[in-house]
């Protein structure tokens, strides 16, 4: 996770940070996702190399034009919430070993097991809905 201080990248970055990267010492780009930033800071999640214990690596923050945008859904993203359309530039799929963005109106049955365990009775006990359409239903012994 790298927090950096909008002081450090203010004077380069475009308003979204759409036209920054993260990258190797010879130039290999790090997939990133960008979760979050504000006017004082921004915080990204990277997916770097192993990292052998003990030791450290050097990690470089680049910036294109401002005008440019290298957000994809590769190896440059941001949380899903951030882009206009929801989860235009999402990557997390890129980055971390486990994801879900919640897109569209269904669960991803790949990912998330629905029903309940042992052929138990549900009894619902509430209702999530996720602001793109998905309702999530909680029951006594998990999720419907």
């Amino acid at each position: 996770m790298v927090n950096a201080s909008s002081s450090v990248y203010s004077s380069y970055a475009a308003s979204n940070l759409q036209n920054v990267e993260f990258f190797y010492y010879n130039g290999r780009i790090i997939p990133s996702w960008l979760a979050q930033y504000n006017s004082s800071y921004a915080i990204w999640w990277l997916k770097v190399e192993s990292i052998p214990s003990g030791s450290s690596i050097t990690v470089y923050m680049g910036f294109a034009p401002t005008s440019t945008n290298l957000f994809n859904t590769v190896n440059d993203g941001e949380a899903p919430q951030l882009s206009s359309t929801y989860a235009e530039y999402d990557d997390g799929y890129n980055i971390f070993p486990f994801y879900s963005n919640f897109h569209g109106t269904s669960l991803n049955t790949s990912k998330f097991s629905i029903g309940m365990p042992g052929g138990s009775s549900p009894t619902q006990l509430g209702t999530y809905s996720v602001n793109n359409g998905l309702t999530i239903k909680v029951i006594l012994h998990g999720i419907l």
